[in-house]
């Protein structure tokens, strides 16, 4: 990397184009052979999940609420989110299937016109989420929660560690 900020997100449309995101608005371009900074609107905490459905179409997600969008020349800050809670993580099935996970169980779907709200069964901080499909999404984070999309609705997944692990 260029710089020696804290990366907090990676995605890829392929070997030659891979985004990275983090703190202080951090966004990174490596064509296959450099890394290069991106401009990103300014004012931007942190940036800590990002993912998009090529190149031309990537969408990062941070601290307060904040989501940007690439569309393969600039970035630019999405109006009209509906939270200020940290979003940590962005994933889709689609150009207009995309889900962000935050803070206080935060959950926001993408359809291709509008960020909205969506209810979920926790009210824990999730920091992660993946799909296999826009009817199978997984996303979880702190104390152990998982929670599953079927494509209409969240529910807690009941997760049990191994007894060989400990945890403090």
């Amino acid at each position: 990397s260029p710089l020696s900020f804290d990366i907090s997100g990676l995605w890829g449309a392929s070997v030659s184009e891979i985004f990275s995101v983090g703190k202080y608005g951090l966004t990174l371009f490596y064509d296959g052979t450099s890394w290069q900074t991106l401009d990103s609107p300014p004012g931007l905490l942190m940036l800590s999940g990002v993912w998009g459905s090529d190149a031309e179409n990537v969408f990062a997600v941070g601290n307060n609420g904040t989501i940007i969008h690439y569309d393969g020349i600039m970035w630019e800050k999405v109006g009209s989110v509906p939270t200020i809670n940290n979003l940590n993580a962005v994933w889709g099935s689609s150009a207009s299937d995309i889900f962000a996970v935050g803070n206080n169980g935060t959950i926001l779907h993408y359809d291709g016109s509008g960020w909205k709200s969506m209810s979920g069964p926790t009210a824990f901080d999730l920091t992660c989420i993946w799909g296999s499909s826009d009817e199978d999404i997984f996303a979880a984070g702190e104390i152990n929660t998982v929670i599953h999309y079927d494509g209409s609705s969240w529910e807690e997944i009941s997760v049990s560690l191994p007894e060989a692990i400990d945890v403090y």
